[in-house]
C-alpha cells in the first residue's frame, strides 16, 4: 500500500487533536505530530512542510490560527481552519488566507474526511494548474511563435515577446491597442469578416498585411479561435507568423516557375535534351516554328535521322565528348520535308552523379533566314547611313547632353570643317542670344525640346548662327523617340533660303514658260492677223477664216490655262476636249512615254463606245500609229487607217471605215514626253488640222515638263522625310513587341469602357478577338458587382492599384482568380482620361490557398466538434468550397453485421434517407 500524505494537527485541546489523529491513522495518513501553538507551528511547518495543516483557528497562544496561516501562505500548504465560531465577521477574516475549507465543531468523522480528501484534491489540481500555467506561461514567452489574445472588440488583451517582435513594439505598448491600429481599413474588413466566423464557433486561418510603428509593411499569417464564456464571445486566441520572407519566395518561385514555363514554351530556340545513344526524350514546343515536325513526332526518334550528312554525327559528338561543351556550332540537319536547315547549336554533357549516365542537352536556332537577312540589314543599315551623310537637309541627334552626332549637311550648315567641333553643343549654343521676338534662345530652346519630348514631334521656325557669325533662318523638325533605352532627339534643320532659292527657280521657270507661251501667242496674233487680211481678200473663203479665228481664241484661252495650272492631269483633259472640238474629232486619247522609252501608257481617254479597252491598252511605238509619229518626232496624218499598214487597231475595238486619225508627239527640249492621237470618221485630217495638233502637243509638252520639274521638287521633299519614316517603322516595331507580353494588358475609359486589349488578355477569357473581346461591358467580367465598385472606389481615391484580389468570368462563364494592377492616365489639365492595367490569372493559387484552409478547418472541427450530426456537416460545408457537393452522404460500414448505413445524407432530388443496406447493394458498397 502506497504511503499517504502527511498531515500535521495544530490544536490546543490535547482530546480533540488526539481525536483526529487516530482517525487520521485509521484512515492511513501519516500523522506524526500535534502542536498547540502558533509559534511552533512556524518553525515546525519552514523545516518540514506537512501535505496538509488541520488548524485550529483560536489557539491560546500570542499567535492565532489565521495569523500562523499567513506567515506559512508562501509555503503554498493547504489549510483546513478547525473552530467553533461561526461569526461572520471571524470568518471573513480568514477567508483572506485562501484555506481549502472549514470544520466546525463538533463535527463528524464522516465530514473531516470529506473535507481532508477534498482539500487534498483541490490542491493538487491547483498545484498542477500553477504547473502547466508556468509551463505554459514559460513556452508562450520563450516560443519564436507570435501569441496574441483579442477581445470582441480586437483589442489585445494578451502578447508575448514574438508577438511584439511582428509588431515592432514592446508589449507594454502593445497590449490596449486594436489591431486596426495596424493595418488599413481594407485590411480590418478582411479581420472582422474572419470574426464573423468566429463567433459562430468557428476557427479561421488568414493573411493579412500589417504596418509597423516603424512604417515597414509586413505580411502575417493568423491561426485564431474563438474564446466563448458561457456562451457569449469574448475574443480571440491567435497564433501570428511573419509570413513576408516566405511570400516573397514563394512569389519568386512561382516567378522562376512560371518563367521557365513561359521560356520553354516560347523560347524561339529549340532546347533539347538527348540521352548519349541519340534518342530525344525532351524537346521545347518552338521546334513547330523552326521546322515541319511537331514535338510529339521527335521525342523517341534519334537524332541520327535527321542529320543532313551523317558523317556530321560523328565529327559533333567526337568535339562535345573532347571538350564537354560546344558553342556557335553550326549543323545541318534535315526536315521532315526533307529541305535543308542550317542550325547554330549551342550544347553541352551533362552527368547524372546517381545513375552514372551521360546526356546531351542544348539549344538549335534555325539561322538559314537569319544569313539571308543579316545581308538585307546590312543593306539597309548602309541605305540608311547614305540617306543620313546625303541628305541636303542639316540633321542632328541631340540628348540632354548635347550633340551627339550629325551629317555632313550640318557642317555645310554652319560653315565647320572640323568634325568634332558641334559635339556636346546644344540648339542654343549655335543660336544668338535672343530671337527676333527678344525671347531668350536659351530658354526657347529649353521649350521647344521638351514639346518635343511630350509630344514626340514639334516643327518650328528658328534663327541660327553661322560659324562666321551670320545668321540664317531655318526650318527645324524635332522628332522624339528611344535610341538604345535612351531618350534622344533627331533634329533636322532646312535654311529657308534654300527654299527661297527653289521658289525663285520655280518662278524664274515659271516666267520663262510663261514668255514661251507669250512669244507663241504673239506669233498666233501674227498670224491671226495674217490670215485676217487674207479674209479681207478673199470673201469667199470667209467662213474658213471665221473659224480659223475661234481656233486661233481657243489656243489663247487654253494657253492662259496652262500658264495658270500645274496639274498636268488637267491640262492634258483640257487640251484633249479642245483639239477635239477644233478638229471635230469623235475620239482623242492622249499617251505619256514609259520610262523604258518603247510604250505609251494611256492617260486621258475620250471615245463615247471604246473608253475601257483603249484605256487599258499600252501602245508600242514600233507596231502602233501613235508611236510612228514619236519615232519620228513630228505629227502625222494616216487618212486611211483601215488600210495603211503603219498602225495596228486596238484590241477590243472594230474597224471603221473611212476612219482618219492625227498622231502628234510632246517634245520638250528634244525629248519625247508622250502623244496626243485624235480619231475622226469621214472627212480627210488637212495640214491645217495637223498644224493645229501640233500645237496642242506643244501645249501639252510645256504643260507636262512644268508639272515635271515640280514632282522633282515634290520628290526632294519627300527624300528628305525618309528619316522620319525609318523612325516611325521604328515605333510600330515597338508596338508589335509589346502585344506579345505574356500577362494580359489593357486600356479602359473611366466609365469602363475597353479601347483596347493585347492577345494574352482576350485569349485569358477565351475570346478568339479584341474586336469582339473590347465589345464586353466590363462589370459582365465581374462575378461579383460588389468587387467591381470597391475597386473603382479605391481608384478614384488612389489613382493606382496594385495586386486587387478579384473574381472574374470567362466568356464560357468559368470562374477564375485574377491580381489587377490599375493606373489611371490624366491629360494635361489631370482629369482622368483613361486607366491602364494589368491582368495575372492567380487561379493555381488561390485554389490552393483554399484547398490548405478547407483541410484545417475539417481537422479543427475533428477536435473541436462534439455532436457527430455536426461534425458531418462540417465536413460537407467546408467540401462545397472546393468541389460541388450538392448530392453528398456519408456512409459507415458495420463489419459484424455487415451492413451499410448513411448518418448523414443530402440530395437534391431525393430528400428521404436511404434504409441501411447489405454490403455491394449500394453505390458506397
Amino acid at each position: 500500500m502506497a504511503a499517504k500524505e502527511y498531515i500535521l494537527i495544530v490544536e490546543d485541546e490535547i482530546i480533540v487533536a488526539e481525536d483526529i489523529q487516530k482517525i487520521l491513522k485509521d484512515y492511513g495518513y501519516l500523522v506524526p505530530k500535534i502542536i498547540s501553538t502558533g509559534e511552533e507551528t512556524i518553525q515546525y511547518v519552514k523545516k518540514n512542510q506537512p501535505d496538509l495543516i488541520l488548524m485550529d483557528i483560536m489557539l491560546r497562544t500570542q499567535l492565532n490560527g489565521i495569523e500562523v496561516a499567513k506567515e506559512i501562505s508562501n509555503l503554498n500548504i493547504p489549510i483546513i481552519y478547525i473552530t467553533a465560531y461561526s461569526d461572520s465577521d471571524f470568518i471573513k477574516q480568514a477567508k483572506l488566507t485562501e484555506p481549502f475549507g472549514y470544520l466546525l465543531k463538533p463535527f463528524r468523522e464522516r465530514e473531516l474526511m470529506a473535507t481532508i480528501e477534498m482539500a487534498l484534491y483541490k490542491h493538487k489540481m491547483d498545484k498542477m494548474l500553477k504547473e502547466s500555467e508556468n509551463k505554459f506561461r514559460t513556452l508562450v514567452e520563450t516560443t519564436k511563435e507570435s501569441i496574441c489574445v483579442v477581445d470582441e472588440d480586437e483589442n489585445i488583451t494578451f502578447s508575448n515577446n514574438a508577438s511584439a517582435e511582428i509588431f515592432g513594439c514592446p508589449v507594454s505598448e502593445l497590449v490596449g491597442q486594436n489591431l486596426n491600429d495596424f493595418v488599413t481599413d481594407e485590411e480590418f474588413k478582411k479581420i472582422l469578416s474572419q470574426t464573423g466566423q468566429r463567433k459562430n464557433n468557428k476557427s479561421s486561418r488568414y493573411e493579412v498585411e500589417i504596418t509597423r510603428k516603424n512604417g515597414v509593411k509586413r505580411i502575417i499569417s493568423i491561426n485564431a479561435s474563438p474564446k466563448f464564456t458561457q456562451g457569449l464571445y469574448k475574443g480571440a486566441f491567435g497564433i501570428f507568423n511573419d509570413i513576408t520572407e516566405e511570400k516573397q519566395k514563394q512569389h519568386q518561385l512561382k516567378e522562376a516557375k512560371d518563367n521557365y514555363q513561359r521560356i520553354f514554351e516560347n523560347i524561339q530556340d529549340v532546347y533539347c535534351e538527348i540521352d548519349f545513344d541519340g534518342i530525344l526524350y525532351e524537346i521545347s514546343p518552338s521546334v513547330e516554328a523552326m521546322s515541319s515536325y511537331i514535338r510529339e513526332e521527335l521525342i523517341g526518334k534519334s537524332i541520327n535521322d535527321i542529320y543532313f550528312d551523317c558523317n556530321e554525327k560523328d565529327t559533333f559528338l567526337s568535339k562535345i565528348t573532347k571538350e564537354g561543351l560546344v558553342t556557335d556550332y553550326y549543323l545541318k540537319l534535315k526536315d521532315k520535308d526533307g529541305s535543308t536547315m542550317l542550325c547554330s547549336v549551342n550544347a553541352k554533357l551533362v552527368r547524372n552523379d546517381k545513375t552514372g549516365t551521360i546526356k546531351i542537352i542544348g539549344s538549335l536556332r534555325n539561322i538559314t533566314d537569319r544569313k539571308e537577312s543579316e545581308v538585307a540589314i546590312h543593306n539597309s543599315e548602309e541605305r540608311y547611313k547614305r540617306l543620313f551623310e546625303s541628305s541636303i537637309d542639316a540633321i542632328m541627334m541631340l540628348d540632354h547632353k548635347g550633340i551627339f552626332e550629325y551629317n555632313n549637311a550640318t557642317l555645310k550648315l554652319f560653315n565647320v570643317s572640323d568634325k568634332k567641333e558641334l559635339l556636346n553643343q546644344s540648339i542654343s549654343d549655335v543660336s544668338p542670344l535672343k530671337q527676333p521676338n527678344g525671347e531668350s534662345s536659351q530658354l526657347a530652346a529649353n521649350r521647344h525640346l521638351e514639346k518635343a519630348y511630350k509630344d514626340g514631334y514639334n516643327k518650328f521656325e528658328w534663327v541660327l548662327k553661322k560659324k562666321n557669325g551670320d545668321l540664317f533662318t531655318a526650318e527645324i523638325w524635332l522628332t522624339a523617340f528611344s535610341l538604345n533605352n535612351k531618350d534622344v532627339i533627331q533634329a533636322t534643320i532646312r535654311d529657308l533660303s534654300f527654299k527661297k532659292k527653289t521658289l525663285e527657280k520655280l518662278q524664274k521657270t515659271h516666267d520663262e514658260v510663261k514668255e514661251k507661251i507669250n512669244q507663241r501667242t504673239n506669233e498666233l496674233i501674227k498670224t491671226n492677223e495674217f490670215l485676217q487680211k487674207q479674209i479681207n481678200d478673199k470673201i469667199h473663203v470667209e467662213d474658213a477664216l471665221q473659224r480659223k479665228t475661234l481656233q486661233q481664241e481657243l489656243l489663247l484661252k487654253t494657253a492662259r490655262y496652262i500658264n495658270s495650272s500645274l496639274d498636268v492631269i488637267e491640262v492634258l483633259r483640257r487640251i484633249a476636249t479642245e483639239v477635239m472640238d477644233l478638229l471635230n474629232s469623235y475620239g482623242c486619247t492622249i499617251y505619256l512615254l514609259a520610262e523604258d522609252s518603247k510604250t505609251l501608257l494611256p492617260q486621258i481617254v475620250i471615245d463615247p463606245v471604246y473608253k475601257k479597252e483603249i484605256m487599258s491598252t499600252p501602245l508600242d511605238i514600233e507596231t502602233s500609229f501613235t508611236g510612228k509619229a514619236v519615232k519620228a518626232k513630228e505629227s502625222l496624218m494616216f487618212n486611211d487607217a483601215v488600210q495603211n499598214t503603219n498602225g495596228y487597231q486596238i484590241p477590243g475595238t472594230t474597224e471603221e471605215e473611212n476612219e482618219r486619225i492625227i498622231a502628234a508627239p510632246f517634245v520638250a527640249e528634244g525629248k519625247v514626253l508622250g502623244a496626243i492621237c485624235l480619231n475622226r470618221i469621214g472627212p480627210y485630217f488637212t495640214r491645217e488640222d495637223l498644224a493645229l495638233a501640233d500645237t496642242f502637243a506643244n501645249y501639252a509638252a510645256t504643260a507636262i515638263k512644268n508639272a515635271q520639274t515640280y514632282q522633282k521638287l515634290q520628290h526632294e521633299i519627300e527624300e528628305r522625310n525618309l528619316a522620319e519614316k525609318a523612325h516611325r517603322e521604328s515605333e510600330k516595331r515597338y508596338k508589335d513587341l509589346q502585344t506579345n507580353v505574356p500577362v494580359g494588358i489593357f486600356r479602359a475609359t473611366p466609365e469602363g469602357k475597353l479601347l483596347a486589349a493585347n492577345p494574352a488578355l482576350f485569349e485569358m477569357f477565351g475570346y478568339e478577338s479584341e474586336e469582339d473581346f473590347i465589345t464586353i461591358p466590363t462589370p459582365q467580367l465581374y462575378f461579383r458587382s460588389k468587387d467591381r465598385i470597391m475597386l473603382m472606389e479605391e481608384l478614384r481615391s488612389k489613382s493606382e492599384i496594385y495586386d486587387f484580389e478579384v473574381q472574374l468570368l470567362k466568356k464560357n462563364g468559368e470562374i477564375f482568380w485574377c491580381s489587377l494592377s490599375i493606373k489611371t492616365i490624366p491629360n494635361e489639365k489631370g482629369e482622368w482620361i483613361y486607366q491602364d492595367g494589368m491582368i495575372t490569372d492567380i487561379s493555381e493559387r488561390k485554389l490552393s490557398e483554399l484547398t490548405h484552409n478547407v483541410l484545417y478547418n475539417i481537422g479543427n472541427a475533428v477536435n473541436s466538434t462534439k455532436d457527430l450530426q455536426e461534425f458531418f456537416k462540417t465536413i460537407h460545408h467546408e467540401l462545397a468550397k472546393i468541389i460541388r457537393t450538392k448530392n453528398f452522404y456519408i456512409a459507415l460500414y458495420d463489419k459484424s453485421s455487415n451492413l451499410i448505413t448513411s448518418p448523414y445524407y443530402v440530395d437534391q432530388f431525393n430528400k428521404k434517407t436511404p434504409p441501411q443496406q447489405e454490403l455491394g447493394q449500394g453505390l458506397t458498397a
